[in-house]
């Protein structure tokens, strides 16, 4: 007959395992298309009018 004894699991390695799924999880949020934005450009004309668009502005214009 085949069983196995769990034993518990010490505070250090529940915390090394809390804190590797932590950085996992964070690691993966990192990467998401979300975390990754596109710029965001802001420019102030001659006459002093701030802008923001998400295309840099036109030179000269």
């Amino acid at each position: 007959m085949f069983y196995c004894v769990l034993r518990p699991i010490s505070r250090s390695w529940l915390m090394a395992l809390l804190v590797a799924s932590a950085g996992l999880v964070l690691s993966d949020w990192m990467s998401s298309p979300i975390a990754q934005a596109d710029p965001i450009y802001r420019w102030v004309s001659p006459s002093g009018v701030i802008s923001y668009g998400d295309q840099p502005p036109q030179k000269g214009a």
